[in-house]
């Protein structure tokens, strides 16, 4: 599975707020500049080319160049939400348009319903492949909600209190984005 997937940026975010701790805003930058390559380098290595890597550290670098030229770490503080905005409507767009279900391409592509299957033998690939359609469809809503309280924080709460949204707030969303699925999909 990509790597990526799991820290969803949040060494560049642990980075900055800890190097924020202990100097100023500029070395923070450039330590979750340096974070987020590391991340974004580890994870290319691991699943090779890929967009889910790509884009959001598209996005860290250039709302990190931003930050840096403005002075303003605002624009650090949103990358996640623009990035999970991207995504969000990326979504939206592949169920309504393409009739695709990202989280479905995403999990045969990065683990495979057999693998998923051989971990867990009382759930089938066909509920696995009907879960991750649901969340293909349930995430957007969670993540755009996640991006509006991340943006909110950003301008108007302390570094410690916005990092607080965007990581724990983070998980928060993808478990109630998961909980629809997970009832229709893997209940009784």
């Amino acid at each position: 599975m990509n790597s990526s997937l799991a820290l969803f940026s949040f060494l560049p975010v642990l980075g900055f707020l800890l190097l924020g701790a202990r100097g100023n805003a500029r070395q923070a930058l450039w330590g979750a500049l340096a974070l987020g390559a590391f991340e974004a380098g580890y994870s290319l290595a691991v699943a090779g080319l890929d967009y889910l890597t790509l884009v959001p550290f598209g996005i860290l670098v250039i709302f990190i160049i931003i930050s840096l030229r403005t002075d303003d770490d605002f624009f650090f503080k949103i990358h996640g939400a623009v990035a999970n905005i991207a995504l969000a409507l990326a979504m939206l767009v592949a169920w309504h348009f393409f009739h695709k279900a990202m989280m479905l391409d995403a999990a045969v592509k990065y683990v495979g319903l057999d693998k998923l299957s051989a971990m867990n033998p009382e759930i089938g690939q066909a509920q696995w492949a009907e879960f991750f359609r649901l969340l293909s469809l349930q995430l957007p809503i969670w993540l755009l909600l996640h991006a509006v309280l991340t943006i909110h924080a950003a301008a108007h709460w302390s570094r410690w209190a916005w990092g607080m949204v965007y990581v724990p707030g983070l998980f928060a969303a993808l478990f109630l984005a998961m909980l629809a699925p997970l009832v229709t999909a893997l209940g009784p």
